[in-house]
């Protein structure tokens, strides 16, 4: 299942929402069992919580003591509940934290939390972005970055964009091509464009008229699908006024001719 059902209310309706990330991961989960150090039960959102509270991502400080990417508001582990859904986690994201910064961080935490609680086989991670704010640009972020997957001892995975081409607002697919391959690396490479059919067993494509865009990543993990999905949002929404608050965008990624991991930022 897929969508809002189940997500976290914003805490304080009478308050301006603020920029909210909600990461949703589909596929297997092979539960393992796990060595307690004592009496307490963990779930999701407190295994999460705390890896960012460690990696100083986020903080369990209110206000915050510190800067960080986001706040945590909800998770829950659904894997044997839904079909195929094995979790979800909603953070907000602090003032002035653009989803470009935040997206490698939260997908990797995500990704770690879930592997305390068995052996993830994922076969897609979902992103639903809402009341993003217009952004800077964050390239030199992102460029800054690539040391740690230029030593990647992971295979390469080829993967696949989708990105709904209403939100877009006038820019076409060519230039989004063009814009994608300026930032060509070494461990990245997009284009060219390709068919975007829907894989099977995944939830479907939110968007309409997708455009949909091959790549080159340096290793199937989350922390490379997030600095793909933040490279798209930075080539889609800097510098034009008119970009919408939420764009929909699915990384779909493929080893040995299947599908292995899959993202969306979605209104």
């Amino acid at each position: 299942m897929s969508g809002v059902s189940g997500w976290a209310p914003w805490p304080h309706g009478a308050a301006q929402p603020a920029p909210t990330l909600v990461v949703e991961a589909f596929g297997r989960l092979s539960a393992v069992a796990p060595q307690v150090a004592g009496p307490t039960v963990e779930d999701l959102y407190s295994v999460f919580r705390s890896h960012a509270d460690l990696m100083a991502w986020s903080s369990t400080s209110l206000p915050a003591q510190r800067s960080v990417l986001w706040g945590m508001n909800e998770a829950e582990l659904t894997a044997g509940l839904d079909d195929s859904r094995i979790g979800w986690v909603q953070v907000g994201l602090e003032e002035g934290v653009e989803p470009v910064l935040a997206l490698p961080a939260l997908l990797r935490c995500f990704e770690d939390a879930l592997g305390r609680f068995g052996v993830l086989e994922p076969a897609a991670v979902q992103v639903t972005g809402t009341e993003l704010q217009p952004i800077r640009s964050r390239a030199d972020n992102l460029l800054s970055g690539l040391n740690w997957f230029n030593a990647a001892p992971r295979a390469r995975a080829e993967a696949r964009l989708l990105i709904d081409g209403t939100q877009l607002e006038g820019l076409s697919e060519s230039e989004l091509l063009a814009r994608l391959a300026h930032l060509n690396t070494g461990p990245f490479a997009f284009g060219p464009a390709c068919e975007p059919d829907m894989p099977a067993g995944l939830p479907p494509f939110p968007g309409s008229s997708p455009i949909a865009v091959s790549v080159m990543l340096p290793e199937a993990t989350m922390a490379a699908t997030g600095w793909a999905l933040a490279t798209v949002i930075e080539v889609a929404a800097y510098d034009r006024p008119g970009a919408r608050s939420a764009l929909t965008i699915r990384a779909e990624l493929r080893r040995s001719g299947r599908s292995v991991r899959q993202a969306s930022l979605a209104p």
